[in-house]
């Protein structure tokens, strides 16, 4: 029987906004050494046929934005991506896309369509003054809340399904449980197939200026936890809760260079190991064999089963 997979492709570090709790590796040697349009296209076609995912999710940064003209270049690769859609669910590659949407209008949401199986968009708060803080507003004048919805409303439009991210934080963790009931029923009437809402503990960038401002315990985390599973456990909602020790784990994120960063037992998020670049292996069980990676782990964390 063919193993198939799931995975994160990072296809830029390039961002416009300023999260406080995001690192990215966007140092201008860095997004220097980004694919280009065509290697990013070279990579998904032997991701899909050589490595065998079967489910992608592109992100960033803001994956909006690669190239010179936004978002120009990411209807060229989604235009690309169009091939590897089929009715055969052994074949058809379940593609997902995670946002801050502020690119994402009315015609990038019908061009999405029938390509894009599902969207991700990051809702910390519907508090203006907290997403000040954390950057998802760039000012005062801001509602990039608002925005959101817009952009939900988008996508319900071209059938697209919906799932929120929240990362819980210093600067969220004390109202976040009050807000959620009110976030879940302005998503669902912007979108009503939003069902399935995942939850992150923020994770330590080794950067200490960054985690004395974001940092939550694990303790701090499950008391939110259980709070707001009470909010929401009448509503239609499927909820994940991601703490660090799943996050350290499950970590295979496939950079914008075209390698993957993923963890070693002693790894922390400066030492994470690194591939090389993804076209030299043939196959998975290449990659994990010869990177040291923790087959059962991974295979726990991203193995795909198409549905039947």
């Amino acid at each position: 029987m063919i193993k198939y997979y799931k995975g994160y492709y990072m296809i830029t570090a390039r961002c416009n906004l300023s999260c406080s709790y995001c690192i990215l590796e966007n140092a201008p040697y860095q997004l220097k050494q980004e694919l280009s349009l065509s290697e990013k296209k070279a990579l998904i076609y032997h991701l899909y046929h050589n490595l065998k995912f079967r489910s992608l999710t592109i992100s960033g940064g803001e994956a909006l934005i690669i190239g010179k003209s936004a978002p120009n270049e990411f209807l060229q690769l989604l235009n690309f991506m169009k091939q590897f859609k089929s009715k055969d669910p052994e074949k058809n590659l379940n593609i997902k896309l995670y946002t801050n949407g502020i690119y994402l209008t009315q015609n990038v949401a019908k061009m999405m369509k029938g390509i894009i199986d599902e969207v991700s968009i990051n809702i910390d708060s519907n508090n203006d003054e907290t997403l000040l803080l954390i950057g998802r507003n760039r000012d005062r004048k801001d509602k990039y809340f608002l925005k959101t919805i817009e952009v939900i409303k988008n996508l319900s439009n071209q059938e697209i399904k919906i799932k929120l991210h929240t990362v819980i934080s210093a600067l969220n963790y004390q109202g976040i449980a009050s807000e959620v009931y009110s976030i879940y029923h302005s998503i669902k009437n912007a979108n009503a197939m939003f069902n399935q809402w995942k939850f992150y503990q923020y994770m330590s960038y080794d950067n200490t200026a960054v985690d004395s401002k974001h940092q939550i315990d694990d303790k701090e985390f499950q008391k939110v936890r259980k709070e707001i599973e009470k909010k929401l456990a009448d509503l239609d909602i499927n909820i994940h809760f991601k703490d660090n020790k799943e996050m350290n784990q499950s970590l295979f994120n496939i950079l914008a260079t075209g390698i993957a960063q993923y963890n070693l037992p002693e790894s922390t998020w400066t030492t994470t190991a690194r591939t090389k670049n993804l076209l030299n292996y043939n196959s998975m069980e290449e990659l994990i064999e010869r990177n040291r990676i923790d087959a059962e782990l991974f295979e726990k964390y991203h193995s795909y089963f198409p549905p039947k």
